[in-house]
Parts: structure tokens; C-alpha cells; sequence
């Protein structure tokens, strides 16, 4: 008998398919009790928030539920935020809305708006891409060769520069298509996850096996 395998596919006759995600969405809040927007993010990339957790706040318990195609959820990247308390409502500060102006872009700009909690807050939200990479000691207790911020907070550890002849750097000129690039996010390291003090005793304790696989986490990038 030849070798070969057998693919079982279970469909259903009722309309039950999940909606379509899009990378990229625009979130429009009112918010006109000034709630806690309920985000957690981490404001280091100096372009960009990375969304640690959605905690309790108006958009898990009212705008996830409206629209829960275009949640806004842990992992994701935020690279536009435009808020108002004038009460004007519609979308303010995002192109092909209202006024057509930009929102606001940096994290630590973004960031200050979120904090305010605006009666009215628009956010542009990125999705993220994760890709593994397997790195192989060449000593021993070697470090990953790459410059990571100390006292991090939240649920990833974020790489700024790519030290030469390091682990990192020999996966880069090996695997180009999946090169580690400043600003990529460790947030598994061989299948475990936790908070940054978690993933760098992950990282530590791998240092005594032959390799270690990390989860690289980006944003999805804009299509030309």
C-alpha cells in the first residue's frame, strides 16, 4: 500500500461564517461621560502604541459589542488617535471622515490623548503578524544579540537594535524573508507566554538548551 494521507473537512449548511478582518480598522467612540477607555498600551516605539490588554472600560463593554468585527484586542497596534470634548460628534480627525484632517501620530501625542479620555475618540488600529524564528547557541549562556529596553512593562519584550554577530543577527543572514527587525516584539519564547519579567526568565532558562524558538509579533504592514 502506498503511504498517504486522508483530509476529513466538516462543513455546515447554516450561515455561521465569521466575518471578515481586515488589517487595518477605525474605531469611532462617543464617549460622552468620559469613561476609562479601558486600554493598556505600551508607548516605547516612538511611532506607534502596542495594546498590552483591554481591560474593563467603554470600549470592551459597549463598543466590542456593536461592532465586533473590528475589535479592538491585546496584540494589536495603534499608529492614529484624534479625540475631542466639543461634543461634535462624527468621526473627527480620520481621513474620509468628517473634516478629513489626520490624527494625531508619535506614541507619547497619542498617548496623551488617550489618557484625557475624550467625549469623542477616533483610533486608526493595526492588526499584528507573528512569525517564529529558531535561534541556535554558539556558546555558552550566549545572549540574543539584540538590545532590549530595561524595565519594560506588559506582555512582550521589545527589541530596538540587532547587536552584530550575535544569534539574531546569524538568523537574519540565513532566513532574509523572516529577518528580525528594531521595534519587533518577543512574546513567546519556545511556546510560553507571560509578562515581561516571565519572558525574560524564559529567555534565561533557554540559554541552557541547544536553541531556543521565539514568536516575533509585528504590525501588519500598508499595502502599496
Amino acid at each position: 500500500m502506498l503511504p498517504g494521507g486522508i483530509l476529513l473537512l466538516k462543513a455546515k449548511t447554516e450561515d455561521e461564517y465569521p466575518t471578515e478582518r481586515t488589517s487595518e480598522v477605525v474605531v469611532s467612540i462617543d464617549n460622552a461621560n468620559k469613561q476609562p477607555l479601558g486600554l493598556e498600551v505600551d508607548s516605547i516605539d516612538p511611532e506607534k502604541l502596542f495594546v498590552n490588554r483591554v481591560k474593563k472600560g467603554i470600549i470592551r463593554d459597549k463598543y466590542d459589542e456593536e461592532q465586533p468585527e473590528n475589535n479592538i484586542e491585546a496584540g494589536c497596534f495603534i499608529i492614529g488617535v484624534a479625540g475631542a470634548d466639543n461634543g461634535s460628534g462624527g468621526c473627527l480627525g480620520v481621513s474620509g471622515c468628517k473634516d478629513g484632517s489626520v490624527p494625531s501620530s508619535g506614541s507619547e501625542a497619542m498617548l496623551k490623548i488617550l489618557k484625557q479620555n475624550p467625549t469623542q475618540v477616533d483610533l486608526v488600529c493595526r492588526r499584528a503578524m507573528k512569525f517564529r524564528i529558531a535561534l541556535t547557541w554558539t556558546a555558552e549562556k550566549q545572549r540574543l544579540g539584540a538590545q532590549v529596553p530595561r524595565s519594560q512593562l506588559g506582555n512582550s519584550l521589545i527589541i530596538t537594535e540587532v547587536e552584530a554577530n550575535g544569534p539574531l543577527e546569524a538568523w537574519n543572514t540565513h532566513n532574509p524573508d523572516q529577518a528580525v527587525e528594531p521595534w519587533d516584539r518577543i512574546v513567546e519564547v519556545d511556546g510560553k507566554a507571560g509578562m515581561v519579567a516571565d519572558l525574560e526568565h524564559f529567555v534565561r532558562e533557554a540559554q541552557n538548551l541547544p536553541r531556543v524558538v521565539l514568536t516575533i509579533a509585528r504590525m501588519v504592514p500598508r499595502r502599496n
